[in-house]
């Protein structure tokens, strides 16, 4: 009985560490399921062109100069990038006895879409998409971000996601289905709005990759979108102004009528004045006699 409680110590203790001990550094964390045109895989100094089964480590590094390139992480989460993209496999823990799962990515740049398992959700789960300007906590959904220097979007495409600025993490705002944020540095996040069905219908052109030049074409709908936008609040105004013009219209036939209507009855008063005096007249006459 003597060594039952030592024994029971140290597997408190290894089952404690099993969530803050990463994996090794050599042990894989993923893998590349395929890729098309320039895409670079940095590791430390060594730099290679990715390639299909490739496996992935942390703290690598994924660059797509003209190509584009999906990978499956271990806890079966794909992620897909368009040309001209980058990031940084930060972070990736997984616990399979608790469904624990941290996982940290750094986005420099680019055109990312992802479906993030939902086998991996357990308490204190969290997992991150840190851009220049933004940051999406998520868990099993499906969502695309855009990112640049200066701005990013965030679009969600299936469940809820999490987003807030880097140096604001208390300050969250949830963005649903089919809806999406833009959030620009020095500046709050922007509220969340529907996502139009035609730009959704960009995110599922081709089912293992993002489309080249996906920015550009983001872009251009969110250009037509706000062209749209305030095409339809110059007709809103145009619309406003008729109906203040008719409304001063109808205001000022009212106040003619009513003019009118007052002067008719001045006039009718005056008569039945008149009737009347001529009627006291005649009493009177008729009286003196």
């Amino acid at each position: 009985m003597k060594h039952i409680f030592p024994i029971f110590i140290i597997l408190l203790l290894s089952a404690s560490c099993q969530k803050t001990v990463p994996p090794p550094a050599n042990r894989p964390i993923g893998a590349v399921t395929s890729t098309e045109g320039e895409v670079l895989i940095t590791k430390a100094a060594d730099q290679t062109q990715a390639a299909a089964d490739q496996p992935l480590y942390i703290k690598d590094t994924i660059e797509t100069k003209k190509g584009r390139i999906k990978i499956t992480l271990n806890d079966q989460s794909s992620i897909a990038l368009s040309d001209n993209s980058k990031i940084i496999l930060t972070e990736f823990l997984i616990e399979e006895g608790t469904n624990f799962r941290k996982s940290s990515i750094g986005m420099a740049k680019g055109t990312l879409r992802s479906v993030v398992s939902k086998h991996f959700a357990g308490a204190g789960s969290e997992i991150n998409i840190e851009t220049p300007t933004v940051v999406a906590g998520i868990r099993g959904t499906e969502l695309a971000i855009t990112a640049e220097a200066s701005e990013s979007s965030v679009y969600c495409l299936d469940g809820a996601i999490e987003v807030f600025k880097p140096a604001e993490r208390e300050k969250r705002t949830i963005v649903q289905k089919d809806t999406f944020i833009k959030a620009r540095q020095e500046a709050p996040i922007e509220a969340p709005r529907q996502i139009p069905p035609e730009m959704r219908k960009l995110f599922f052109e081709d089912a293992d990759f993002v489309p080249t030049d996906f920015r550009d074409k983001m872009r251009a709908f969110e250009e037509e979108y706000e062209a749209k936008k305030a095409d339809l609040k110059a007709k809103e105004l145009q619309m406003k102004k008729k109906m203040e013009e008719k409304r001063e219209q109808v205001q000022e036939k009212m106040k003619k009528q009513e003019e009118q209507f007052r002067q008719k009855g001045e006039s009718q008063k005056s008569k039945m004045d008149e009737k009347r005096e001529e009627m006291l007249k005649k009493m009177r006459e008729k009286m003196k006699h």
